[in-house]
């Protein structure tokens, strides 16, 4: 059963792209999030909140970063969205390499949306910079993960899974006129020697700098879990806040 969900309203969610505006003098980067809407007709009513927290520590090329999210919406009094993730990773830079570098990642995630009871992953793999500057960024990345996930398939049944996954991600930045930063990162999971499932997650965005730390937003998010036959959407309109320290 496919879910999915259209937002317009107020959102401050700050997509994993603040690295590039990092310097020698500037090695924290913290962010918190909300956002929220209600929609209420004669014939029907529906409410989603969702919060957000990201936490960036740089010392020199090397980062950790920490990000958890949580999403809770009903309609017409019916839970449509319990949705939790947390995810710790760091990025490792090789001396004297600026392109390529190594990645560690310990992620969990839960989602009523996505019939994922419990999912743990934990994973290792590389990267490479091709563009990496205040302009413009480009990024890929492939490794290794390993996943205990807990889900509920279609047909109602519960299934327990221990199994590898290769992880593909590809980031991109662009500062257009100083103002216009279109940016995303999209990523494919797939089980080895079970092509059918995988997990696919697209966050692209276009924001408008208002200030230093303020820009408005609009960000579409898709998220797919294909063994569960299960989908979510988000097209949200807002502001994304931030700061550097």
């Amino acid at each position: 059963m496919k879910h999915k969900i259209l937002i317009v309203g107020f959102c401050t969610i700050t997509a994993a792209t603040a690295k590039a505006q990092f310097s020698d003098s500037v090695h924290n980067y913290i962010m918190y999030a909300a956002t929220g809407i209600i929609n209420k007709t004669n014939s029907s009513r529906s409410y989603l909140i969702s919060n957000a927290a990201q936490y960036k520590l740089r010392i020199k090329k090397n980062a950790l970063n920490f990000a958890a999210g949580y999403i809770y919406g009903r309609q017409q009094g019916v839970l449509s969205h319990d949705d939790f993730n947390t995810t710790v990773d760091f990025n490792f830079f090789p001396k004297d390499s600026s392109k390529l570098y190594y990645w560690g990642l310990l992620n969990f995630d839960k989602s009523f949306s996505l019939n994922i009871i419990g999912r743990s992953q934990v994973g290792i793999g590389v990267a490479y910079n091709f563009m990496d500057d205040e302009k413009r960024f480009l990024n890929i990345s492939n490794g290794i993960l390993y996943e205990y996930s807990n889900v509920q398939l279609s047909d109602g049944v519960h299934e327990k899974n221990d199994l590898i996954r290769n992880s593909f991600r590809l980031r991109y930045r662009f500062l257009i006129n100083k103002i216009i930063i279109i940016s995303g990162t999209n990523m494919l999971q797939t089980a080895f020697g079970h092509s059918e499932d995988y997990i696919l997650k697209l966050d692209n965005s276009i924001n408008l700098t208002l200030n230093t730390w303020l820009r408005f937003r609009t960000a579409f998010t898709y998220n797919r879990n294909n063994l569960t036959k299960r989908e979510n959407m988000l097209i949200t309109l807002g502001l994304t806040a931030e700061k550097f320290f």
